[in-house]
């Protein structure tokens, strides 16, 4: 008969692990990004080539990445995944769109082409139309968000109430909100750990608030000496993601980097 005897646990390992945390929210990055360029909850439309325009379609392609949907080789050219699982509409329209060009795309490309800056009507026919509204129509669905009232409306409330006036969905838009900056400021003052799927994530929404000018919103939140570590720690992730990346086998960390390096080159102010 053998003999057995207990496998001694590795302990740190354990407690290194159960220590990283994960981000309180499970909304995507599109989503995210509507609620912090959202002013109490009232959704606007800008026309094309805007700063938060040509993000949304850099973060549906990150959202692609992260769940297996598309591929980015070691020349930055975008490829579908048969292996896709639907998420929604707008994500489903754009994986769509990469599946059925006739040539391979690179990034860069494909950031003009979903964003509408062609003016080639052949490829007009990639371009994801009202994509901030559609995106803010589920955060209402969803309860997230409130639908714009009039301002007449509004200051009639304003006025009945003595200024006292807050929606449910104003309650709950603030409170997402707030979860999210709390994973952002912990993340960026070394306050917490987070596991690696979700500091890919954190670096994306770092490097959209940066590009959107938002970024002041996390520092305002915080003392002085925090946010002098959180600025720092944002100029790192910069140029992480603006310095070129040779580790392709990693396939999600590198389409991401990808992603970001071509999307942070659109902005000479980064």
């Amino acid at each position: 008969m053998d003999d057995f005897s207990p496998r001694r646990r590795d302990v740190k390992q354990e407690n290194a692990f159960s220590s990283l945390k994960r981000m309180k929210t499970d909304l995507n990055l599109s989503e995210i990004l509507v609620i912090f360029t959202t002013t109490a909850a009232q959704m606007s439309i800008p026309g094309l080539y805007d700063p938060v325009s040509i993000t949304l379609r850099a973060l549906l392609l990150s959202e692609l990445v992260l769940c297996g949907g598309i591929a980015i080789d070691k020349d930055d050219i975008i490829v579908a995944r048969d292996t896709y699982m639907p998420l929604d509409s707008i994500h489903d329209e754009v994986h769509g769109n990469i599946r059925k060009a006739v040539h391979p795309k690179s990034v860069n490309t494909w950031l003009k082409l979903l964003n509408g800056e062609s003016y080639s009507i052949k490829k007009d026919k990639y371009h994801v139309r009202n994509t901030r509204k559609r995106i803010g129509k589920c955060l209402v669905e969803k309860k997230i968000l409130k639908r714009s009232k009039s301002k007449t409306r509004e200051f009639i409330n304003l006025v009945a109430n003595r200024g006292q006036v807050v929606s449910n969905e104003e309650v709950a838009f603030k409170g997402v909100k707030s979860k999210i900056i709390l994973d952002l400021t912990a993340y960026l003052t070394g306050e917490s750990q987070y596991e690696d799927r979700d500091i890919l994530k954190l670096d994306i929404i770092v490097c959209a608030l940066v590009f959107c000018c938002f970024i002041d919103d996390l520092y305002l939140t915080l003392s002085p000496r925090a946010s002098g570590i959180a600025q720092k720690k944002v100029g790192e992730i910069i140029s992480k993601y603006k310095s070129l990346f040779v580790d392709t086998e990693r396939s999600t960390e590198w389409g991401i980097h990808s992603i970001m390096r071509a999307y942070l080159k659109m902005s000479v102010g980064i």
